[in-house]
């Protein structure tokens, strides 16, 4: 009786340890899709960092990366740098993060926080309503 008891008690943790990840898994890809921005200011630069992430079907996404940025010289604005970027990213469900295919990028979301991390470089989520791509 006591091995059955144990037993019961045993698997009864893990559904609910494994329950626990598997919705954190599910939360994290469902936050993926939207758009994301950093902003970011230095003695000689200022800009922003936009990706906008869509859902391309299964686990296939597309990022469009936008940066704008302008030199700063003596107080001076000098004109506008616009530049923009595609890649293909995969949703890696082992390590919970997105791959980007032709690099080693990689992407970690934190949706309790509203964030993405590329690498250390922090991105807040601004917009959620990305249309998927199918």
């Amino acid at each position: 009786m006591k091995y059955v008891f144990g037993s019961i008690i045993f698997c009864s943790i893990t559904n609910i340890a494994c329950n626990g990840k598997f919705t954190e898994k599910k939360k994290s890809k469902e936050f993926i899709p939207g758009t994301y921005v950093l902003f970011f200011e230095s003695k000689f630069t200022k800009g922003s960092d936009t990706l906008v992430i869509s859902r391309m079907g299964g686990n296939a996404y597309t990022i469009l990366d936008k940066i704008s940025y302008h030199f700063l010289k003596e107080d001076m604005h000098l004109p506008d740098v616009h530049e923009s970027r595609h890649y293909t990213a995969v949703w890696d469900e082992k390590y919970n993060i997105l791959k980007e295919i032709n690099s080693y990028r990689s992407f970690r979301f934190e949706p309790d926080s509203n964030k993405l991390y590329m690498g250390n470089i922090k991105f807040e989520k601004v917009k959620n309503d990305t249309p998927d791509l199918f």
